[in-house]
């Protein structure tokens, strides 16, 4: 349990999320919308609207390819590979 605990705080951390807002948005999401560009691009909007981040059209496009492709962003280092391009 200890380490679910490090792993939210973590993600907090990153995000300046809380972990209500990260159960929250975990809990909206279906696997059958994670194969739809919109609902992965709503996604992805909402997310960066609540952490106050953008990313670039092409940024985007590779992260939503990636999603729909389930080459997903398994830690932070891997996502943030997607924010530098």
């Amino acid at each position: 349990m200890e380490e679910a605990k490090d792993i939210f705080d973590k993600i907090s951390f990153a995000t300046h999320m809380s972990k209500d807002e990260i159960l929250s948005i975990a809990g909206s999401i279906h696997d059958e919308e994670l194969t739809d560009r919109d609902a992965v691009r709503h996604l992805i909007d909402r997310l960066c609207r609540l952490t106050n981040r953008s990313l670039s059209s092409e940024q985007e496009e590779k992260l939503i390819d990636a999603i729909i492709e389930k080459r997903l962003p398994y830690d932070m280092q891997s996502l943030q590979h997607y924010m530098d391009d």
